[in-house]
């Protein structure tokens, strides 16, 4: 009787600690029981999170709520001849966040933008520091914008990227990661259905351009310089020309802490002693997704490593369930390695890397099965003895990251792992500004509460 009390108490304390998740602050969900009306109708009703329910803020009251038809549950956007900016009346004040919102109709002629920093009832657009656009025409464009002018800077265009898959907004997941808003430098990185999206272009004093995929605001104008994270939906009128009304509709919003979350951890290691965790030991070999990206098929502590496979049409390398995809276009670069300095097997996974000059790499995998804890590992090696840091970002909301490649030095080997909980479209991504990528793995990690009770199991049978 005792073991089984310790067992039980064993195994809910375990459950207990490994299971911490994000503290929702703001979600509303538009669901609304009874007719409907502007954007705070049965407000209290629709929302649900730590805070009190959070009222909105609605330029020219073209936001409306209803439960029937095909818009129910929906935010509905009707800008007809005006502008709409709508917003939580609440600044979330918090250092690190994830901002979540579902685009659910195409947007007819016009766009619908993404503002930071911008202040709610506020009687013009000159104090937005930036925001994100997404066009009817499937383009995403990042904007930073200076907060004493009303005009646009050809600098201030951060970025711009064509993506057709977004042409029809049919249910995209719109994720905007928030890091160190309280800081002098804060980061943000976007990702759409999972996927990494391109927040910045740099140019340096060469004039060489550097794409990001996350992007690190600075100086005088940057957005939440008093430590403030307000934002904002701007939808735009139609053009004079244009016939159709710009308009979307929006399934819900959602803020959330992402302190909670599990961050990155990186380690060194020097061959197949310290290669792989303990816990891959008791997942199946078919649940492993292992790729040695530039270099032959090799075999390390019984897990093959496949051989990177590159994109004919140039955009990245790929497998059955995973794609590997640069901010920019253009193809990868490859460079062969000899720095690394561990045994037979894990030598022959680094012999070579893929990367491009000035680009951000990012790294999705798919067909993940959704509410399932899942490892994802970066292997590397250091090329100098010096400073090659990145920014690290994650669809799951992890805290961006600034880690250096070459902490450790030429000849040990890098190991970056992330712990993630797959989202329901099954589909995660890993994204990075400027690393060498070599190989990584991905698998579901056992349920601690059964790898618990098994040992226990055995050692209560042994002292009987």
């Amino acid at each position: 009787m005792f073991s089984r009390f310790i067992i039980t108490i064993t195994i809910v304390l375990f459950s207990f600690v490994y299971s911490s998740t994000a503290q929702i602050l703001f979600f509303d969900d538009f669901n609304v029981t009874n007719g409907g009306g502007d954007i705070n109708y049965q407000y209290e009703v629709r929302q649900s999170g730590a805070w009190a329910p959070i009222q909105w803020w609605s330029l020219n009251q073209r936001t409306y709520v209803t439960n029937a038809g095909d818009r129910a549950g929906l935010l509905y956007v009707d800008t007809m001849e005006q502008a709409q900016y709508f917003a939580p009346t609440t600044n979330f004040s918090v250092n690190n966040c994830l901002i979540e919102y579902k685009i659910c109709r195409k947007l007819l002629g016009r766009y619908l933008r993404f503002c930071f920093d911008f202040i709610p009832q506020a009687t013009s657009d000159s104090d937005i520091a930036g925001f994100m656009q997404f066009n009817g025409d499937s383009i995403v464009n990042v904007f930073r914008k200076k907060n004493n002018t009303n005009a646009w800077e050809s600098s201030g265009l951060q970025g711009s990227t064509s993506n057709g898959e977004l042409a029809f907004y049919t249910n995209n997941v719109v994720r905007v990661v928030l890091s160190g808003v309280k800081s002098d430098e804060p980061k943000t990185a976007l990702f759409i259905d999972g996927k990494a999206y391109m927040t910045g272009i740099i140019t340096n004093s060469a004039g060489l351009k550097y794409y990001k995929f996350i992007f690190t605001h600075q100086g005088e104008y940057r957005p939440f310089i008093n430590g403030s994270n307000y934002f904002t939906f701007f939808h735009a009128s139609p053009r004079p020309a244009q016939t159709n009304y710009a308009q979307a509709d929006i399934d819900y919003v959602k803020v959330e802490t992402v302190d909670d979350v599990a961050g990155f951890e990186m380690e060194q290691w020097t061959g197949t002693n310290d290669f792989l965790y303990d816990d891959t030991g008791s997942v199946s070999t078919n649940d492993i997704i292992a790729v040695n990206l530039l270099g032959d098929e090799v075999v390390i502590n019984g897990i093959t490593f496949a051989d990177g496979h590159e994109n004919p049409g140039g955009y990245g390398y790929y497998g059955d369930n995973w794609q590997m995809y640069i901010a920019s276009s253009g193809d990868f670069q490859t460079h062969d390695s000899e720095k690394f300095s561990g045994d037979d097997a894990t030598t022959n996974l680094m012999k070579g890397f893929i990367y491009k000059d000035r680009n951000a790499i990012a790294l999705t995998i798919s067909d993940l099965t959704p509410g399932q804890r899942y490892r994802i590992i970066y292997y590397g090696t250091a090329w100098e003895d010096g400073s090659r840091k990145a920014d690290i970002a994650a669809s799951d909301g992890a805290i961006i990251t600034n880690l250096n490649l070459d902490a450790y030095g030429v000849g040990p080997g890098v190991r970056l792992s992330h712990e993630y909980i797959a989202p329901d479209n099954g589909v995660f991504t890993l994204a990075m500004n400027g690393w060498h990528w070599y190989a990584f793995m991905n698998y579901p990690i056992p349920e601690p509460t059964m790898i618990i009770f098994l040992i226990l199991l055995c050692f209560f049978r042994k002292i009987k």
